[in-house]
């Protein structure tokens, strides 16, 4: 997918606010957290340039508007799309390395800045001045890694909304779902490191949300617990259970070979000596 074409994308996707409640009362369609509507404008930054866009107006119900032009909610980008710009950029940041003569090998690591937001060098990485003022030196560049690093976390926050899901349907609480949720997405927030080997971009980011909020295995239905209660009910491995009787069986197939002479019955793995078939336990010891 063309990095153009995805900022365009991530541009149409970012969620528009619908009112909810009382009048002053919004709902954000994408957090599905509340806020206060204060009357100012609304926005959102579109490309990580931290230059925020009004958007006209509030959104009120589907393809209404308030104070503005209608806003389409379109689908976000998929993790697919994710990689394809992950590749692009991959290649068009190891050439832009390469020009300036270099190798992105070993490995170079990046993050975003706290302050500034923008890519920068992470740990003492002696190529860490030159590869800085290739950055700088190419602001399209830096937009692209920027925005690549926001949208993919926008799509492994989808997957962690989806993990919510499996783990409610799977017994956990609501609440303790929303409360992994939560530090899933903190995680993801601060998950904006990216490593650059040779021509090969890989994110940090990449397989939290799914990661993050695993879903525990479901209890066993009631079928299953009478099942299994069933099974370790006729678990017997002691004399008086199966096993006991298999050797009761074969004892009682030896004695009427050999007659009515002691035989040693091989009862839950031991010997018992005193006890004999066809005869008594003295007449058994006289034979012996």
């Amino acid at each position: 997918m063309d990095i153009q074409a995805l900022l365009a994308a991530r541009t149409k996707w970012q969620p528009a606010p619908t009112l909810s409640g009382t009048a002053g009362t919004m709902r954000t369609a994408n957090t599905g957290t509340d806020g206060i509507g204060t009357g100012g404008e609304i926005g959102f930054d579109a490309a990580g340039t931290g230059q925020t866009t009004p958007t006209g107006g509030l959104t009120g119900t589907s393809n209404s508007m308030v104070d503005g032009a209608s806003q389409v909610q379109e689908e976000p980008p998929t993790a697919a799309e994710v990689e394809a710009a992950r590749q692009e950029v991959g290649r068009q940041l190891q050439m832009a390395l390469a020009i300036a003569g270099i190798q992105a090998s070993p490995p170079i690591k990046f993050t975003l800045d706290e302050k500034t937001g923008r890519p920068v060098v992470a740990g003492d990485d002696p190529r860490r001045a030159e590869v800085q003022k290739v950055l700088e030196d190419d602001p399209d560049l830096q937009g692209k890694l920027v925005t690549l690093i926001g949208t993919a976390q926008q799509v492994e926050k989808d997957a962690a909304k989806a993990g919510w899901q499996r783990q409610v349907n799977n017994g956990t609480s609501q609440k303790e779902a929303n409360r992994n949720l939560a530090n899933a997405n903190q995680q993801i927030d601060k998950a904006t490191g990216f490593n650059l080997d040779g021509d090969d971009l890989s994110l940090d980011v990449t397989g939290m949300g799914a990661r993050l909020m695993q879903a525990d295995p479901a209890p066993p239905s009631d079928d299953e617990r009478m099942w299994r209660e069933t099974m370790r009910l006729t678990d017997r491995t002691g004399p008086s259970g199966v096993t006991g009787a298999a050797a009761m069986a074969r004892a009682e197939e030896e004695a009427a070979k050999n007659g009515p002479a002691r035989i040693g019955l091989r009862l839950g793995g031991g010997e018992h000596p005193d006890l004999s078939i066809g005869g008594s336990a003295s007449q058994g010891a006289k034979a012996a």
